[in-house]
């Protein structure tokens, strides 16, 4: 039973990630354009260089990008710093 409880809560994490999208900073900055409102999450991430984590949403898809240089956004975006962001590993 805890096998098939396994494979049952990796299938639900699939389908839960399944719109979450890793894009390169142009696209990141042309998500942010296209949105009335946008919220950017920010976090530090990191060990033994100073990475950044960044996480917006639109249009029901969660757009996220790691880069090792902060980024300057416009007055137009909200942003939030927290402390860490939660995703599989293997998405960044």
């Amino acid at each position: 039973m805890a096998h098939s409880s396994y494979h049952y809560t990796q299938a639900l994490s699939a389908r839960a990630l399944a719109n979450h999208v890793k894009v390169d900073q142009q696209t990141f900055e042309t998500v942010l354009e296209k949105s009335e409102n946008p919220l950017v999450l920010i976090a530090p991430a990191g060990f033994i260089r100073s990475l950044y984590r960044y996480v917006t949403s639109y249009k029901g898809i969660v757009f996220y990008l790691q880069t090792d240089k902060a980024l300057n956004f416009n007055e137009k975006v909200e942003c939030i710093y927290i402390k860490k962001i939660e995703m599989p590993p293997y998405l960044w």
